[in-house]
């Protein structure tokens, strides 16, 4: 989107009511479900963006949310929130190509969002967003703003001392395989083909690259693979615990949601993760993982 482009469509928000916008991650949304951890970081990262287009305020609120029993809180706010109101913005800013490549369309994305705050009849509006990013080039405010609200608390740290004590790890001498066989292996419990194609690629890629002096870690939505993988290659680090998708879901297992947060604090105290996924996008779980904590990440699509 040009320059021009961009300030003709921002010049159409005139609500001068408004001042923040809160992206919500909770189970219950108005008209949809919720979808995945990664899709709301990602999300969160479009709307800062608007919110300096657009001179508001932004703000994250998941507390109210199973995962916010592991996280540092930061709201200080007194305002009680009808999260049982907070609706799903749908544009995306997503539109598949083809099974390997996307493309945005990002002046309809914020032309759709303006036309939405401007009838916003408060200072504050919640709503949930995981839209793709407006602009390709996250800045260092943003990824501070955000990481800043991710903060593990106290018994979150220790599990996570503990995990990467029992697993050999130190903090950024090991790169992450993140496999993501798609939410049926979270959601319904199950496997399929799709496991078979990212094996093989996950194997023939980790024999050319495994030598003695690395240090892989295997994370997976799926325990299976991770055997398989490890029986294959007996020097990959492997843990099998149950996990969950953090959305999508309206009960969520406390220990599950623990593990999956663990997935993730681990892989963000990695220095390299490589992305393997049958989605065109990758996996927003890992990705937006390694753009919160500035990580090399490499995704290659099966």
């Amino acid at each position: 989107m040009s320059k021009l482009e961009l300030k003709n469509i921002s010049n159409r928000f005139n609500n001068t009511k408004l001042k923040k916008i809160i992206n919500t991650y909770h189970l219950s949304l108005k008209n949809g479900t919720t979808p995945g951890f990664g899709d709301y970081l990602r999300g969160c990262f479009s709307l800062y963006q608007v919110a300096k287009i657009l001179n508001l305020e932004f703000d994250m609120d998941m507390k109210n949310h199973p995962m916010s029993k592991f996280i540092v809180s930061t709201d200080t706010s007194e305002k009680q929130v009808k999260y049982n109101e907070v609706c799903r913005f749908f544009n995306d800013n997503y539109v598949g190509v083809d099974s390997k490549t996307y493309k945005k369309k990002s002046p309809q994305f914020l032309d759709e969002l303006i036309k939405l705050l401007n009838s916003v009849n408060d200072d504050e509006h919640y709503l949930f967003s995981n839209s793709f990013p407006i602009f390709d080039n996250i800045r260092n405010e943003s990824r501070n703003f955000i990481r800043s609200k991710l903060v593990p608390n106290e018994m979150m740290q220790k599990n996570i001392r503990i995990r990467m004590s029992r697993l050999g790890l130190k903090r950024k001498c090991y790169s992450v395989i993140h496999l993501r066989c798609g939410d049926s292996f979270l959601l319904d419990n199950h496997t399929d083909k799709n496991g078979i194609s990212i094996f093989e690629k996950v194997s023939e890629f980790l024999l050319k690259n495994l030598n003695p002096g690395s240090k892989f870690l295997l994370l997976s939505d799926n325990n299976d693979i991770k055997i398989m993988l490890k029986n294959k290659l007996p020097q990959l680090i492997v843990q099998v615990r149950e996990i969950t998708h953090l959305g999508e879901k309206k009960n969520l297992d406390d220990v599950q949601v623990m593990n999956t947060l663990l997935d993730f604090y681990t892989m963000a105290n990695s220095n390299k993760i490589v992305s393997f996924s049958k989605f065109n996008w990758g996996s927003g779980f890992s990705e937006w993982c390694s753009v919160v904590y500035n990580i090399p990440y490499v995704k290659i699509i099966v």
